[in-house]
């Protein structure tokens, strides 16, 4: 912001936080796969994008259950991503819940998952 004149308005601004998310699916050869909340679409179209240029090559994602894909993208390549804006909900989004609403925790250990489930 500029400085104005000591009697000139202040401007202000507020930033809202939305209360909706993004999810990515992308499909690949009519198999469809749910990324990780790592994955931005801005992102995923440059990678694909890189490859095709490149005369193709392989792109990495996280999918939602935290495993790895690789897919081997070429000019050839019919790959469609789709986003799916989920409103949060006001009690759920702060971790807050009220009577049964709870949701329930499935613990599921696996060798290739990334990280701890906790």
């Amino acid at each position: 912001m500029q400085p104005g004149p000591p009697d000139a308005p202040v401007a202000h601004s507020v930033a809202l936080m939305s209360h909706t998310i993004e999810r990515l699916r992308i499909t690949v050869a009519d198999v469809t796969y749910a990324l990780g909340p790592v994955e931005h679409i801005d992102a995923v179209k440059a990678a694909i994008l890189a490859g095709v240029h490149a005369g193709g090559g392989f792109v990495d994602l996280i999918l939602d259950n935290g495993r790895l894909l690789s897919l081997l993208v070429t000019e050839s390549s019919h790959i469609a991503i789709t986003v799916d804006t989920l409103r949060l909900d006001s009690g759920t989004a702060d971790g807050e819940f009220s009577g049964d609403e709870r949701p329930r925790v499935s613990v599921d250990y696996d060798a290739d998952t990334p990280f701890d489930t906790i």
